[in-house]
């Protein structure tokens, strides 16, 4: 789906997570998003990447402890080397009471994208951009979206300090 080309707007769509980060930190959005400035893995944002990463093997049926350290070899670039054993750890960790404890789903679709116009309820005029999010299980009841944050957002988990 292609932005409205009547408008010179720098994103192609709107997310989610874009619109959270606008938000809550408009500058670093603006590195991102309009500069294309990579943002530098954080452990917090490390830590989510490869719980997501497990869950979808784990639904998948797949042992995903054995690949889960060449996973996170491919991830954990800029991470300190004293903070990876135990960033590794907790994932571990998380996984067992996830397996143990967490709720379990007989899911139709494994990390469905999906991208729609968003339009004015009253006036139905369409939004400029598509807006693009992605669940990570959708099953017969339910569209879930895994979370591994903290309750609170910090700048630090965005990797810059503006």
């Amino acid at each position: 789906m292609e932005k409205n080309p009547n408008l010179n707007l720098p994103i192609k769509h709107l997310s989610a997570s874009s619109l959270n980060l606008f938000l809550s930190f408009p500058q670093t959005w603006y590195h991102i998003y309009v500069l294309g400035i990579k943002r530098p893995t954080t452990p917090s944002l490390l830590s989510g990447s490869l719980v997501h990463w497990a869950i979808k093997h784990f639904y998948q049926g797949k042992n995903y402890t054995k690949k889960l350290t060449s996973q996170f070899k491919k991830e954990a670039n800029g991470i300190q080397i004293y903070q990876q054993d135990e960033i590794y750890r907790e994932v571990l960790r998380l996984m067992r009471e996830y397996e143990k404890q967490g709720p379990h789903f007989d899911w139709i679709e494994l990390e469905k994208r999906q991208t729609d116009w968003l339009v004015h309820p009253i006036t139905q005029e369409k939004f400029p951009l598509p807006f693009s999010y992605q669940f990570d299980l959708v099953t017969n009841q339910w569209l879930v979206d895994h979370k591994t944050t903290q309750s609170e957002m910090k700048q630090q988990d965005f990797g810059y300090r503006l």
